[in-house]
């Protein structure tokens, strides 16, 4: 693993989230900003399209709720991530947020706004109105 970095093996600590091993999930997110294929990101990391897809509708999330204006103690309350992760997807967000990236990131506010309309019970920000904040 470590002779090759830029693989993402997805051992257990990074499946299941187990100890500081988050990374994966910005690694993933990071592909897709940079205009990989779901299909090649599944085929980079080891990580399966649904795992792929989870990590994209968090990012989705936390990008939404920067928009709306809030601060990473509230967007950590609200989506129930971790502050460490959180901060690195608005690390990574404000690394991407600049005109060659922006067609990429409507593409992700989008799968938020389809995941939200997907589900009526939700309100605003696309969380359920109860038993969503810890």
């Amino acid at each position: 693993m470590n002779a090759h970095p830029e693989v993402v093996v997805p051992t257990r600590g990074r499946v299941k989230d187990i100890g500081r091993g988050v990374s994966h999930k910005v690694q993933i997110v990071e592909l897709y900003l940079q205009m990989h294929t779901e299909t090649e990101i599944v085929d980079r990391t080891g990580h399966s399209y649904e795992s792929v897809e989870a990590y994209l509708k968090e990012f989705a999330r936390v990008v939404t709720l920067a928009d709306q204006g809030m601060n990473p103690v509230m967007i950590r309350r609200v989506t129930g991530r971790s502050m460490t992760l959180v901060e690195a997807y608005l690390e990574l967000y404000r690394r991407y947020d600049e005109p060659d990236y922006h067609f990429r990131l409507a593409q992700i506010r989008q799968v938020f706004a389809r995941d939200r309309s997907d589900d009526p019970k939700k309100g605003p920000g696309g969380f359920h109105s109860e038993g969503d904040l810890p």
